[in-house]
Parts: structure tokens; C-alpha cells; sequence
């Protein structure tokens, strides 16, 4: 997922920075604010790749990013899921690594602050209103697919010494309480990151759904609203409070989850375009729902990089 906003006077708002080797890193300067919608690497790799390259390009001044909803579990799932990062691969960390590898490339302080439900970001006298994940969970299903992520992640740690040996080392962090310089000093060295697991790989496909559902979704008026990776069920949730609050029109809708998820109360939403930013993985599985409520569903395997402009053009 790679989306710029642009604002009259500057004031652009990034959108995550993921994606393949065909993106050119080098030539990315980020302005202004900046949004990630969750710790998965295909909606942040493009910041690894900046550092990679020891580009300083960066001129933000905020880094929004998901608030960790309260739940009885919350504390137990960041460890499991930072565990999991970090052993599927060590490349690719999570969490409070990327606010330290922005920060490096970036060419003065920046402001790192939490979104939930009901916060509001500003960026070119344009307000983004944030419709997912909630400072309190609370959803039976969601927090059923997070206990069993939260499962699968105990019987392969009990199978895979190196995923034990990980978690030990930052039992101690909390994500209210992070500190870069311990798990770096105590994390046990990986030789590879290959993975010949059935219990590792399951508790990875459960940890990245669970994450899945507490992914930032946001609208602004009735000229865009993006639906980050939600599920079927947190899909559902958000439409019907924006039905609720009579808000069933969008220029642009921004597909939940590459394009591959849909909701059925998606129906009770009109739009003119439904965008799906997509490559050739998930591209089989684009749901042809969209249509239904779309003039135009676009997608960025079949076009390419895409321009929408508020002149009813799609370039």
C-alpha cells in the first residue's frame, strides 16, 4: 500500500509506504504527515528501504499510527506479535523499530502519535476522521480471532526453540513500555529466517488476520474513505456507524484489504471509484462485490500508478 493525498500549499498526507522491488525508494521525499495503518512490512517497507539506502529524504512532522485497543489480552498479543516479526523475519521489525528508522531518515524531530476511533487528524485544513480500530475492544469475534492467533503462537513457541527463545527476550517490553535498546541487546542471533514450521506458519496466518482487524480506517467528508486491512466483521461495524451517522456516499472508496475483503453492508455505501492498491498475489482474489457499488473499480496491478483528480478524471 503506497497513497499520497495532495493538499494546496503542501500539507500532503502519506498514506503506509509498502511495496515491491518495482517501487524506486530513491526517489521518495516524504512531506508533512505521515499515516501507518498497521505493522504489517507490505504497508511500511518502503521506510526500511529508505534507510537502506541512507536517504535523509524525510520532512515530516507527524507519524500517526494504530492505538493498541484495551483488551485482557492486548499486552500478551504485542509481545506474540513482535515475536513473530522478528522470526519470520529479522529484517523486518515492528512497532518502535520503525518509529526509530523513520526518525533516522527523517530531517528533523517528528511526532509519533497513537489513533483510535473517534480521533481527528488535520492536514491541509482537511479533517480525517478515524473510524477503526477502538481504544477499548470489546467485539466477541474479534476478540475470539485474537485469542486463537494468541494460542496458535503458545503450541509453536513450545515447537520452534528459536520462536522461544525470541519471546523470552522481550517478555519483559510492553507496549506502553518499549525499549529499543533491550530487545536489540537480548535478542538471540537468527542465521536464517526460513521458517520449516506447520505450527509457526499457523501462528503467523492467525497473528497477521488478528492484526488484520485492528487496522486504522478513516474517512474524510464524503471525498474518500479507506478501509485499511479489516476483516469481514470490522468491515461491517464501520459501515454501519457511518450509515448510522447518514455518511452512504463517497467519491473515492480506498478497498479494505487490497481489494479482497468485502463486508456485506458495503452495499448500503455508493461511490464513484473503489481503488484497490493490489499486486500480483492478491490480484485472483479481488472481489468483484465492488462493483456493485462503484462506477469504476480500478486496481494498480491492471493500471499501473494511479492518479485521481477532483476533476472527475482518472489518470
Amino acid at each position: 500500500m503506497n497513497l499520497l493525498i495532495q493538499n494546496s500549499d503542501h500539507f500532503d498526507l502519506f498514506i503506509d509506504f509498502g511495496g515491491n522491488k518495482n517501487i524506486d525508494y530513491r526517489c521518495f521525499c516524504a512531506q508533512d504527515d505521515f499515516l501507518l495503518t498497521h505493522f504489517h512490512t507490505d504497508h511500511y517497507n518502503g521506510i526500511l528501504n529508505c534507510y537502506k539506502y541512507m536517504l535523509k529524504c524525510w520532512n515530516i512532522r507527524n507519524f500517526y499510527h494504530p492505538v493498541m485497543p484495551k483488551f485482557s489480552d492486548s499486552n500478551t498479543f504485542f509481545k506474540y506479535l513482535l515475536a513473530m516479526n522478528i522470526r519470520i523475519s529479522k529484517n523486518h521489525p515492528i512497532q518502535n523499530f520503525i518509529f526509530k528508522t523513520a526518525s533516522k531518515i527523517n530531517n528533523k524531530p517528528i511526532k509519533f502519535i497513537p489513533v483510535g476511533m473517534g480521533d481527528e487528524i488535520v492536514c491541509g485544513n482537511k479533517k480525517y476522521n478515524i473510524l477503526w480500530p477502538p481504544r477499548e475492544l470489546k467485539e466477541k469475534e474479534t476478540l475470539k480471532v485474537i485469542k486463537d492467533a494468541i494460542n496458535h503462537f503458545e503450541i509453536a513457541k513450545e515447537k520452534d526453540k528459536i520462536l522461544n527463545d525470541i519471546y523470552e527476550s522481550i517478555e519483559q517490553l510492553s507496549f506502553d513500555n518499549f525499549d529499543d535498546n533491550i530487545l536489540e541487546d537480548s535478542l538471540p542471533t537468527l542465521e536464517k529466517n526460513l521458517v520449516e514450521n506447520k505450527e509457526v506458519e499457523m501462528a503467523n496466518k492467525s497473528l497477521k488476520k488478528a492484526a488484520n482487524r485492528l487496522s486504522i480506517a478513516f474517512s474524510q467528508g464524503e471525498n474518500l474513505l479507506f478501509l485499511g486491512d479489516l476483516e469481514k466483521k470490522e468491515i461491517n461495524l464501520v459501515v454501519n456507524k457511518l450509515c448510522n451517522n447518514n455518511s452512504n456516499w463517497f467519491d473515492i472508496i480506498i478497498s479494505a484489504h487490497h481489494g479482497t475483503h468485502w463486508g456485506n453492508e458495503l452495499i448500503n455505501l455508493k461511490t464513484e471509484i473503489v481503488l484497490a492498491s493490489v499486486g500480483i498475489t492478491l490480484k485472483k482474489h479481488l472481489s468483484n462485490n465492488y462493483k456493485t457499488i462503484s462506477k469504476k473499480f480500478i486496481n494498480t496491478h491492471d493500471w499501473g500508478n494511479i492518479k485521481i483528480v477532483r476533476k472527475t478524471k482518472v489518470k
